[in-house]
């Protein structure tokens, strides 16, 4: 698995994940093995479908879960490790689209990623604020619970 990123400008990047079929078919194979344990196609057994039919029924499903794991946890793992600031979430770019999908085929994935600006705070030492001291006291907090009371609270009949 190669990952790379690719600055697009200041706040626009481009990450692109090569998956090659190594870093998903052993999750693919365990899974399928699975479903070929639970399976109850009719004319078989439970427990007794051959894997070739159970590749053609649930193959490409199952492929396409096992990359969507693999990319999710490895996009992930890339952005914390390289300590990527970005804002929003990762948008997977549509110019790859997926509709003939084969066990042993390589993908490339690419997302577009929004990058957060850096900026400083220019505060001097010279800078004057106020600070509020707010008191609290027993009618305010009188009032908060009479407020609350109204709002949330019901009317029932009690016996005891």
């Amino acid at each position: 698995m190669n990952i790379s990123k690719e600055q697009v400008d200041d706040l626009n990047a481009v990450i692109k994940i090569e998956v090659n079929s190594d870093d998903y078919q052993p999750s693919v194979d365990k899974v399928l093995r699975n479903y070929k344990k639970q399976a109850n196609i009719p004319g078989f057994r439970p427990g007794h479908v051959p894997m070739g039919m159970v590749k053609k029924m649930y193959g490409k499903g199952v492929l396409v879960d096992e990359l969507n794991k693999i990319l999710q946890s490895k996009l992930s793992e890339y952005i914390t490790k390289e300590e990527i600031k970005y804002l929003g979430n990762p948008l997977p770019k549509e110019d790859e689209p997926l509709e003939d999908v084969e066990l042993g085929q390589d993908f490339t994935f690419s997302y577009e990623l929004g990058l957060a600006p850096k900026f400083e705070v220019g505060l001097s030492g010279k800078m004057k604020f106020n600070h509020y001291k707010i008191a609290i006291d027993d009618e305010l907090i009188a009032k908060y619970k009479k407020d609350l009371a109204r709002r949330y609270g019901s009317i029932k009949n009690i016996e005891k």
